[in-house]
């Protein structure tokens, strides 16, 4: 059944254990993030077995998936619960990255009422413009914090290159380590150092300085699972970059005209388009839209297949080099971050995972 999502677990494997590697030696833990592949059991098996110290997502849905699954080791919520969501949370979570008061007074309210102990990591603003407490304002935050019951400070921490595109430099990351000394001149406070981007510092080679000795983690997830350099989405030395593909059939195959005719206005999602006039030319439809890969793009594994556009449900290329391909042909893709991210939550994707297990 198609569209199929495929996904290599022993690639993903191999690319925490590349990472966990490269990290261990630089004294980080890595988070493996799990929310790009919708919490798949296989994929967290893929990278605990590749050395993850943990696993992390964004949705508490997903963090369920794993429970269910029987996972029990530590599992980080990277977005914060909403109020009516902190009970869940830390029945589900070990740690959650917070910071607003009243998220925190939630969470100490919750921990209280079950017993038990919650861990977070106070969440930074140095740029990137999403979450995070101003860096004036953390000193105030940390010490209410700490006054919580049932509540443990374990960390700072802050999230670049996701809304802004911020790159992480040595004077972002002397920054939170200033910020952490500042809270705890004794060095006891993690520091969780950022996500993806951070790789791109190490292969620039600008990972280093007096700030590389405080840092205790980061939380990779997009270049686990497509090996590449989230900047420049080059890949990154060691990885895997196909473990994640996409299959789709060919629906329709026909000779049309590459300009289209008639009165025109904006597309169904209002965007103004132009297509250059090629002539005739071979179309082919993939069953497949927007709604399944989102802002996301995908590109053909095989040569002579050109990406035209996409619909809600259509996938228009022009294969007019291709006399070989037919009506049910199936043909591959590479991904992004964002369509492997659709795809992954898709209901009307199919999802084969190779040579794994689940937690």
């Amino acid at each position: 059944m198609y569209p199929c999502l495929h996904v290599d677990c022993s690639k993903l494997r191999h690319n925490a254990s590349v990472l966990s590697q490269q990290l261990h030696s630089r004294g980080l833990e890595l988070i493996a993030v799990t929310k790009g592949i919708a919490g798949a059991p296989q994929a967290a098996r893929a990278f605990l077995d590749g050395g993850a110290a943990a696993l992390a997502d964004s949705r508490l849905e997903n963090v369920q998936r794993l429970r269910r699954s029987g996972f029990q080791g530590k599992i980080w919520l990277l977005r914060p619960p909403t109020l009516g969501q902190a009970g869940a949370c830390v029945d589900m979570a070990d740690v959650t990255l917070a910071s607003e008061w009243q998220t925190l007074q939630a969470l100490s309210r919750a921990a209280v009422q079950k017993g038990i102990r919650h861990r977070v990591y106070l969440m930074v603003e140095l740029g990137d413009l999403r979450e995070g407490v101003m860096p004036a304002e953390l000193p105030l935050l940390y010490c209410k914090a700490r006054g919580l019951p049932s509540l443990e400070v374990a960390g700072i921490g802050t999230n670049l290159a996701c809304l802004g595109g911020i790159y992480p430099t040595r004077e972002v990351m002397g920054g939170l380590q200033a910020l952490a000394k500042s809270l705890d001149p004794a060095g006891r406070l993690a520091i969780s150092a950022g996500n993806s981007s951070a790789l791109h510092m190490m292969k620039q080679g600008s990972w280093s300085g007096a700030f590389t000795a405080s840092m205790s983690n980061l939380r990779i997830g997009e270049s686990l699972l497509l090996g590449w350099d989230i900047f420049d989405q080059t890949p990154l030395p060691g990885l895997e970059g196909d473990a994640c593909v996409l299959d789709a059939e060919i629906l329709e195959l026909k000779n049309k005209p590459s300009l289209p005719w008639g009165q025109k206005s904006r597309t169904a999602f209002g965007a103004a388009v132009h297509f250059p006039d090629r002539g005739i030319r071979r179309r082919a439809l993939l069953a497949l839209g927007k709604q399944d890969i989102g802002a996301g793009g995908i590109v053909p594994m095989e040569q002579g297949i050109e990406v035209l556009a996409s619909s809600s449900d259509h996938v228009v290329l022009d294969v007019e080099e291709r006399s070989d391909l037919c009506v049910g042909s199936v043909l591959r893709f590479s991904l992004d971050y964002a369509s492997l991210l659709a795809l992954a939550a898709s209901a009307y994707v199919k999802k084969h995972f190779a040579n794994g297990r689940t937690v």
